[in-house]
């Protein structure tokens, strides 16, 4: 066996061993999530409407804005939509949701921009009220047109 033989294949075992880190790095992190019953599962799938307060401020305002989830829930993961209407900068962001429940009342969702030359990204912390009819929480994250890191607050309600 020669050198470049020796090296291509000492580069597919590192591939190789580099994939299987990968994925049971994501088969880990699908496992913090907690199984949750239907009926809780029920309480959180579907349409969510309501508003975020960021801390940031430009020009001395506070960023407001409208945001809406839509949920798909199963019984470990969480998948969903957000779409997001900023006052200040007049648009509507579309966010890829990704995420599940950490307990029966909070749930852990990461986003990222649906478009994929923007880069937006970060971690909603909610928590479901008891009665399933609200939810409340914080969002960290990376904003694209503020080009800073951001933190806000989200309320919302059942749509």
């Amino acid at each position: 066996m020669d050198t470049t033989d020796l090296i291509a294949l000492i580069s597919l075992i590192v591939s190789i061993i580099s994939t299987i880190g990968l994925f049971y790095q994501h088969s880990q992190a699908l496992s913090d999530f907690v199984y949750i019953n239907p009926s809780r599962r029920k309480s959180l799938r579907g349409n969510w409407i309501g508003s975020f307060v960021q801390d940031n401020k430009i020009d001395g305002n506070s960023l407001t804005g409208e945001i809406r989830l839509t949920l798909q829930v199963g019984r470990k993961k969480i998948k969903g939509v957000a779409i997001v209407n900023q006052h200040y900068f007049k648009n509507s962001v579309t966010l890829l949701l990704t995420g599940g429940y950490r307990d029966e009342r909070f749930v852990s969702l990461s986003y990222k921009n649906q478009k994929k030359s923007v880069i937006q990204f970060g971690h909603m912390l909610l928590e479901l009220i008891p009665n399933g009819k609200k939810l409340k929480g914080r969002v960290l994250g990376f904003g694209h047109e503020s080009e800073q890191i951001v933190i806000a607050e989200l309320n919302l309600q059942r749509d």
